[in-house]
């Protein structure tokens, strides 16, 4: 949408054919958009839960990491949630979609490397065991 459609419609349609485009894409694209914000939930957290309970990672430095993660990834559904929203609110960020979808691609891409960095740090072992040797007093 941000590098094909808004700029190919500002140039080929009228300002009402344009408007007109932009609620039929809005209605449709929020069901799209809600669905996966709590698909994108439901497993994010399922996953942590799973990593976290019965510990299978380090807490420093995957914690905080994952604390960055998913402040990021709050502000893409935030982002996403008001650019498909109707909330007068966020009125003023739909009236500026370019420069929020830009926003977005970009959190969204800092949401992805830091999910690579995440499972690398979790591949790289879980709590260390302590060593029997190093347990006996010498």
């Amino acid at each position: 949408m941000r590098v094909a459609l808004i700029p190919a419609a500002a140039e080929a349609l009228s300002a009402d054919a344009h408007q007109k485009l932009r609620e039929a894409l809005r209605a449709r694209w929020a069901k799209v958009v809600f669905i996966c914000i709590g698909v994108l939930l439901l497993t994010g957290s399922a996953n942590f839960l799973m990593l976290a309970l019965p510990p299978k990672i380090h807490p420093i430095p995957y914690h905080p990491i994952f604390g960055v993660k998913f402040f990021a990834a709050l502000a893409v559904f935030f982002i996403a949630s008001a650019l498909v929203g109707r909330s007068p609110g966020t009125e003023k960020m739909r009236a500026e979609r370019a420069k929020w979808l830009s926003r977005l691609l970009v959190l969204a891409g800092i949401v992805v490397l830091l999910s690579g960095v995440l499972s690398q740090v979790r591949l790289a072992g879980g709590p260390q065991k302590p060593n029997a040797a190093a347990l006996s007093p010498q």
